[in-house]
């Protein structure tokens, strides 16, 4: 999985952001495969991240043989300050913290 990046961050008018986290998939196996990147959110009360992370979005990625692709996954989140962090499950050192 490659560094992600911040693709976009919409407003919406409920107060939400919509975050679009993108990356590079590379399939480096003898098979064709499938990964599936999770997208999760903390929100941040004071200066401490909340003790827990919620799934928000994630995207399902046919890889072919030795190929790469990137992947975009949308992550509704809160307004106000968040952290997302993105990986292929919700076990924290899997995961990889996206800067907003």
């Amino acid at each position: 999985m490659g560094e992600p990046t911040v693709g976009s961050i919409d407003e919406g008018p409920d107060g939400t952001r919509n975050v679009t986290v993108s990356l590079s998939l590379t399939n480096t196996g003898s098979r064709a495969g499938v990964e599936v990147v999770q997208a999760h959110a903390a929100e941040i009360l004071g200066s401490h991240p909340a003790a827990w992370r919620t799934l928000r979005g994630f995207t399902r990625s046919e890889i072919g043989t030795g190929e790469s692709a990137v992947v975009d996954v949308k992550v509704a989140v809160q307004a106000g300050t968040t952290e997302v962090w993105v990986g292929p499950s919700a076990d924290p050192p899997a995961l990889v913290r996206v800067p907003l």
